[in-house]
């Protein structure tokens, strides 16, 4: 590649609630209980599937990402997690010029 061209990569940004915010939330929900890594609650699909009787299988970690510790990888876990937090926020695709955007960091 000459030094002509550049890149432009598609990214995306969070358009959600800000992690405290989401922080906060998880602090409401069923089971809530603050750990190191962040708020352990209820997840919503479990609890609806028949687990999580400890009420402890959704983190809300201290960087305001969510998961599932039981199914880690379903979207569907993290969908409930999700709704309850009210945190449904799109991600937004912006396009951003790599070269430009690297010619004004460095």
């Amino acid at each position: 590649m000459s030094e002509e061209q550049h890149w432009v990569i598609l990214t995306q940004i969070w358009d959600g609630p800000a992690p405290e915010l989401i922080i906060q939330r998880a602090l409401d929900q069923p089971g809530a209980k603050r750990r190191r890594m962040g708020i352990k609650f209820q997840c919503p699909q479990c609890r609806d599937d028949g687990h999580d009787r400890h009420r402890d299988n959704a983190i809300v970690f201290n960087d305001g990402k969510w998961a599932c510790a039981y199914a880690p990888g379903e979207v569907s876990h993290k969908q409930a997690i999700a709704k309850a937090l009210g945190a449904l926020g799109e991600p937004a695709e912006i396009a951003l010029d790599e070269k430009a955007f690297y010619d004004e960091v460095l």
